[in-house]
């Protein structure tokens, strides 16, 4: 089965996580293991919730060339 949208809020870790232990995050490892080249149709979109961490944003840059995807825009929440 392929998805023509797929949106993902993965649990990326942060200081206020690690400090309450309530739940696991994903390691880059873990999100570039899904399946998503093989689960997104040719023309689907993968949107991606991030956090502000300059890291989480570069390893996401070679975790989307991993799958053969390109970044085609960015939005920020503002609160």
């Amino acid at each position: 089965m392929k998805f023509d949208l797929i949106i993902m809020d993965p649990p990326w870790s942060n200081k206020s996580v690690k400090r309450k232990k309530i739940y696991g995050w994903f390691d880059m490892d873990d999100l570039k293991a899904l399946p998503i080249s093989e689960i997104l149709s040719e023309d689907g979109l993968l949107i991606i919730w991030l956090t502000n961490n300059k890291a989480v944003h570069e390893n996401l840059t070679r975790i989307l060339e991993h799958w053969d995807l390109k970044e085609i825009t960015k939005w920020h929440w503002l609160k």
